[in-house]
């Protein structure tokens, strides 16, 4: 009688299985789905290289690299491999905040567009640059990469950050002042009875335009002639029946020029002739 031992030896997988790339202090689990492991036998990790520095034993093994490194699989014992499989896991970067948000100008006049560009910073392992406006929030991103164009109806707050799979840093900001375009006024009235060589304040009526302007240029006669004051309202000394203009201007461009005469009050009535031109 002739007895046949049958020695099960071991075969490699085909590959470990795991995150190839991970964040710094992240960790990864390493496997394999296929294999045979021999009689006598089990598998060995390694670091570094096949028979290098073991780390452990088993069907899996969690580790975390300070740096690229190589992780090795064999059997050993009575019926183990000679050769090993690997898996190399490298280590992703974090993303770095950028320095600020560039610009030509940090206003425009409305209905103008304006191309804004992240200065600085780094993107990480999978980032992007992401653009908001207002605030951080889904709701409120609007694009991504580099730089982006936009054209704001009001004064906006513009952010941007890296976002990625291994960080999303701070933000950093920028204020649009959005400029209106100067708006003809409705009228200038005083807020007295005009009598002569007396002071009267004279104030533009412009109720539909809310944006306040220190703009508003006063003259005599025509929109070229003297100038005799700067703002919403003035203080003039009347001394006789006088013709005075407005005109506001800003970088955006200018309303239309306004002209009023101012008559003298012949008597103690309040009454204010006026005639607009």
């Amino acid at each position: 009688t002739y007895y046949v031992t049958v020695i099960n030896g071991s075969k490699l997988p085909s590959q470990i299985l795991g995150e190839n790339s991970i964040c710094k202090n992240g960790s990864s689990r390493l496997s394999f789905s296929d294999g045979i492991l021999g009689e006598k036998s089990e598998w060995v990790w390694y670091e570094n290289n096949c028979l290098g520095q073991e780390i452990g034993r088993g069907n899996f093994i969690t580790v975390s690299p300070k740096s690229k490194t190589t992780y090795y699989l064999k059997a050993i014992g009575e019926n183990g491999t000679a050769e090993c499989i690997s898996n190399t896991i490298s280590l992703g970067t974090f993303s770095n905040i950028p320095i600020s948000i560039s610009t030509f100008k940090n206003s425009v006049c409305l209905g103008e567009s304006i191309k804004l560009e992240v200065n600085g910073g780094s993107l990480g392992e999978g980032a992007k640059w992401a653009w908001y406006k207002n605030n951080i929030s889904s709701n409120n991103k609007i694009g991504e990469g580099t730089s982006i164009v936009e054209k704001p109806t009001t004064s906006t707050k513009y952010f941007i950050r890296a976002e990625g799979a291994c960080n999303n840093t701070e933000e950093v900001f920028i204020n649009i002042e959005v400029k209106q375009i100067p708006k003809d006024p409705l009228s200038i009235s005083s807020l007295s009875a005009i009598f002569k060589r007396k002071k009267s304040v004279l104030k533009i009526n412009n109720t539909f335009n809310t944006v306040k302007s220190d703009n508003w240029k006063w003259t005599l006669d025509n929109c070229e002639g003297e100038e005799i004051g700067r703002g919403e309202s003035i203080i003039y000394k009347f001394k006789k029946a006088t013709t005075i203009s407005v005109i506001d201007s800003n970088s955006c461009g200018k309303s239309n020029c306004y002209i009023q005469t101012f008559y003298l009050t012949k008597s103690s009535s309040n009454k204010t002739q006026m005639d607009s031109s």
